[in-house]
């Protein structure tokens, strides 16, 4: 089956739904089943590919920690600028994958004593890299057998 561009409203609309239904719930997987036939993609690329346009802002000192911080989390920087009328702030802006944004603004508050901030939205599906999707297929698998006893 060929793969199909998935609309950026589905996508806003599926991240909805996978967060209100429990992790390992049986609805969950089979929302994930449905939307990878229905995509012809595979079911770990529904989960991982979800890319934020994430804004970062953060006192100048703490810039290269920031930037550290979104390399660290597999994130793509695009660039970083002066605020205007807030001296000595940047603004950072970058892509960072969906699945690392959990604990970010943790580190971020821990890497700028609590005064980084940031803002996020959806932006793109991209490629899982061939080594992370490898993990996550063999986590998948270990966990299906897991449940059915194997």
């Amino acid at each position: 089956m060929p793969k199909k561009e998935i609309p950026t409203e589905a996508i806003v609309d599926l991240r909805r739904c996978l967060d209100q239904l429990p992790p390992r719930s049986k609805e969950r997987r089979v929302l994930v089943q449905e939307v990878a036939q229905l995509y012809g993609i595979s079911e770990d690329t529904v989960y991982r590919t979800l890319r934020e346009n994430i804004q970062v802002r953060t006192p100048s000192e703490f810039t290269s920690k920031v930037l550290q911080l979104l390399s660290s989390r597999r994130g793509q920087i695009l660039g970083y600028e002066a605020i205007a009328n807030w001296q000595s702030w940047d603004n950072v802006t970058g892509y960072l994958p969906q699945s690392e944004m959990q604990s970010f603004i943790i580190e971020l508050r821990s890497q700028t004593l609590g005064v980084g901030s940031f803002d996020w939205k959806y932006d793109h599906l991209q490629e899982v890299p061939d080594k992370l999707a490898d993990r996550i297929l063999a986590a998948y698998k270990d966990d299906n057998n897991n449940r059915n006893g194997k």
